[in-house]
Formats: C-alpha cells, sequence, structure tokens
C-alpha cells in the first residue's frame, strides 16, 4: 500500500474555513447594502410620487373653486386673500344655489338686520350679499328668525327697497397647516383636507397685464403655489415646488 502520498480527499483546514467565511461576509455585506439602498430608494420614490399625486388633486381642487368664485352673484365681491408667514388665506365667496330675493321692507344704513322676502334660501348659508345699482356688499350672518337676518356690522350705505336684491352666500377658505404639512379648505366652518405634505401656500392676484393688483375689480388671474414635501437623504431634494393660474370665470 502506498501511504507517501498526499490524501486527495483532505477537508479544508482552519485558515481557509475562515478566509471564505471572511470573503462571504464582505459579499453578503455588500449585497445587503446595495438591497438596502434600493429599498431607501424605492421608498423615496414612492413618497415622491405621492407628493406629486397629493399635489395634481389640490391643484384640481383649488382650480376649480377659483373658477366657480363669484358663481350667482355677479356684481359682488367674490374673492379675497391675506397675506401670511408661511400660508396665505384665499377666501371664495359663492352663491351655489343662484338663489336671490327680494328686501321685505326698506333697509337703512345703521341698520343690523335685513328683513327679507323669502328667509328659506338663507338655510346653510354663512353671510349674506346685497346687492342694489350702485354695487354690492357682503356680511356675516349672525342669526335668523322669521324674516328677519342678522348679520355682524351695519352696512355702510342705503339701499332702495326696489331695486335691491339680497343672496345666500357660501364661504371657502384655503390655507396650509404648516404644522401638520396639510393643505386646508374650509366650507361655511367645516374643515377638510385637500392636499397632505403641502406648505407654503402663497396667492397673487394678477390684472389683464399680469401685473399683481389687490384690487377686485381689476383680478382676472389667480396664481397659487405651494411645497410638496417627501423624506430623502441628507443632502438630496427633498421637495417639489408647485405653481398655476386659475382663471375666475365669474369677474365682478
Amino acid at each position: 500500500m502506498n501511504t507517501g502520498g498526499k490524501r486527495a480527499d483532505r477537508g479544508f483546514t482552519l485558515v481557509e474555513i475562515l478566509i471564505g467565511m471572511l470573503i462571504s461576509s464582505v459579499v453578503l455585506t455588500g449585497l445587503y447594502r446595495m438591497w438596502l439602498s434600493s429599498s431607501e430608494q424605492s421608498v423615496q420614490l414612492r413618497q415622491k410620487i405621492e407628493v406629486r399625486n397629493q399635489i395634481t388633486l389640490a391643484s384640481k381642487n383649488l382650480q376649480s373653486a377659483i373658477t366657480l368664485a363669484g358663481f350667482g352673484m355677479q356684481g359682488v365681491k367674490n374673492i379675497e386673500k391675506f397675506d401670511g408667514v408661511g400660508t396665505d388665506t384665499l377666501l371664495i365667496f359663492s352663491n351655489k344655489s343662484s338663489h336671490q330675493t327680494a328686501l321685505g321692507v326698506s333697509y337703512w344704513s345703521g341698520q343690523d338686520h335685513f328683513n327679507v322676502s323669502d328667509p328659506s334660501i338663507f338655510s346653510g348659508a354663512a353671510y349674506i350679499a346685497i346687492k342694489d345699482d350702485a354695487g354690492g356688499e357682503i356680511r356675516k350672518i349672525t342669526w335668523k328668525n322669521s324674516n328677519n337676518i342678522g348679520v355682524e356690522e351695519a352696512i355702510g350705505r342705503n339701499f332702495d327697497m326696489d331695486n335691491s336684491i339680497v343672496m345666500p352666500i357660501f364661504l371657502d377658505k384655503y390655507y396650509t397647516d404648516q404644522t401638520h404639512q396639510k393643505l386646508m379648505a374650509v366650507s361655511n366652518g367645516a374643515g377638510r383636507i385637500i392636499g397632505h405634505n403641502l406648505t407654503n401656500f402663497q396667492v397673487a392676484f394678477k390684472d389683464k397685464d399680469g401685473v399683481s393688483t389687490s384690487i377686485v375689480n381689476d383680478i382676472r388671474s389667480v396664481t397659487f403655489s405651494f411645497t410638496g414635501v417627501f423624506s430623502a437623504k441628507e443632502g438630496a431634494i427633498s421637495n417639489i415646488n408647485f405653481t398655476t393660474t386659475a382663471i375666475p370665470r365669474n369677474l365682478i
């Protein structure tokens, strides 16, 4: 029997096993890091897509609301805004039911209520508008009983019963909740979220020449913008800035 040669079926030495384990560990660590990076990128991509979807839906909501500003109430102020730090507040007035009625009795300067011919049309309305040949004004409703509707403050000029009409007015308010990154819509006091992960809502009114204006009669377009926010690696872009323009159909 020949016992002088090397055994062909000898096992791995301890050193070989340790080297193999080290190589396997390095390979597995690399694969794990690749998987983790790919997974993080996938999550960020989904978040970015979701923010884009939120921007699209919020924009459609605002476009529709601005387009219908002043619906059913031509001749009365129908849109307003308040500038704020981080978020502006956009106010849109409309007569959604297109209802109107006449004054029941003459109204004069200094009164704090209206007597109307048909009080039923004011159900659910938070505001009342009164209009005559000289223009129109809006006041917040504070109480109702029988044919009388109380208002927050007196109208500053006289109205003639013979050619004056009153209308139920609804108010929609839009702004961003900066803390919770939500675009909010409040309709007659009832709030709802129309966009998540959105901040910095800004509004500008522009005239026919595209110049910013604060004069309601001169407004021909409304430009609004906000920022979509999503998670990203440190130093990477983590927001989407969005700006668009809407045209109110029911201008004064």
